[in-house]
């Protein structure tokens, strides 16, 4: 194990064990590149106790390669961020927009009225999950380990009430290159009185998420597009929207409820270099359904959780009446994914500074409070 990987003091506890050795030296030889892929059976972890957080240790984790992440798969009360590692022309992992995921990750966990671990520590375990993992994905295009760095709170000892247990963990999965299958999307249109649900938020979501990077279809878990009583759309989950509508993109504009993409800030700047007029605005529903009908809307996309582009086919009212888009994969949205996919890959050069890439033997990752995005 490379002495670079370190915990908050002092070395990742239980990177020698001969137990995590042998693990590793498995993974090496099972091919993770050949679909199906799938989560990879270790997890880092570091549990907050009287006031600080342990170190970062490494823990086994065999139900996590049968059942996939635990955490997003229960739909428990938790935070959690997805970080997408990429190599491709790399002699090593890169995790795009480390930073900005570490700090919209404390922001969640704030809300929740939850004790969040540092960007220093945070950003320490996701690297020393590239270091230890990195090897099990190829430079083939497209393949990716997916970082989940998730917090929950553990039940504590009647004697310990009140004093707060969290535990955080970051776990990895490999997802390999696939034809993406165009989501049919449902609106999801509150009564004028009615507060928008978003109980489903943890519980249908993410699943559906993993499903659209898979390649496979998710109808048990439907893509909801949140529409607020007024009648704006608003967005899909964990995930943006964007429609091509009279040759401009236009996307809901960031403030309320929308979920602060970090994929669509991107993608929004790849667009506006390319030319693309790109509207922030109010977006109602109705005029979107109507543009659909009238042909005018020629493509529509998600960006995802994690450095993706997913292209909608169509809407669909909870009644059943469909609003089918011009193009179910249009032009822009593969141009923008194949960009965004080149810079993450090193096929283009990253003129923006999204890709983190660390030595093992540089000093822990730093992040300042105020977010880039």
């Amino acid at each position: 194990m490379d002495e670079g990987i370190r915990g908050r003091s002092g070395f990742l506890l239980g990177a020698d064990r001969p137990d995590v050795l042998r693990a590793l030296a498995r993974l090496s030889e099972k091919d993770y590149g050949a679909p199906p892929s799938g989560a990879l059976p270790i997890r880092i972890t570091s549990s907050y106790e009287a006031g600080c957080w342990s170190d970062l240790a490494i823990q086994l984790d065999s139900d996590h390669l049968q059942n996939g992440n635990q955490v997003i798969q229960s739909g428990r009360s938790c935070v959690s961020e997805l970080l997408k590692g990429s190599r491709g022309n790399r002699r090593q992992v890169a995790v795009f927009r480390g930073q900005d995921y570490a700090v919209r990750f404390q922001a969640a966990a704030e809300r929740q009225g939850f004790v969040s671990p540092s960007c220093d520590l945070i950003m320490q375990a996701v690297w020393s999950m590239a270091q230890m993992l990195g090897h099990v994905i190829t430079e083939q295009a497209g393949q990716s380990l997916y970082f989940c760095t998730s917090l929950y709170e553990q039940e504590a000892p009647a004697f310990q009430v009140g004093q707060g247990l969290f535990c955080f963990t970051v776990t990895a999965m490999v997802v390999t290159p696939n034809d993406q299958v165009p989501l049919t999307v449902w609106i999801n249109r509150p009564a004028k009185s009615q507060a928008i649900d978003f109980s489903w938020r943890d519980r249908d979501s993410k699943r559906n998420y993993f499903c659209g990077v898979r390649g496979k279809r998710a109808e048990q878990f439907p893509v909801r597009l949140n529409v607020d009583p007024d009648g704006h759309v608003l967005d899909l989950s964990y995930m943006n929207f964007f429609a091509v509508i009279d040759d401009v993109l236009h996307t809901p504009c960031a403030s309320g409820p929308l979920f602060p993409g970090i994929v669509r800030h991107s993608i929004m700047r790849l667009a506006r270099s390319m030319g693309v007029e790109v509207v922030e605005a109010q977006l109602d529903v109705e005029a979107l359904t109507d543009a659909i009908r009238e042909g005018r809307v020629t493509e529509a996309f998600a960006t995802g959780m994690a450095g993706d582009i997913l292209p909608i086919k169509s809407l669909r009212e909870e009644g059943g009446r469909e609003y089918r888009v011009g193009h179910e994969t249009g032009t822009l949205t593969q141009v923008l994914r194949t960009m965004l996919l080149d810079i993450q890959e090193g096929r283009l050069d990253d003129v923006y500074e999204w890709m983190d890439t660390r030595s093992p033997h540089e000093q822990p990752f730093r992040a300042v409070r105020k977010s880039k995005w």
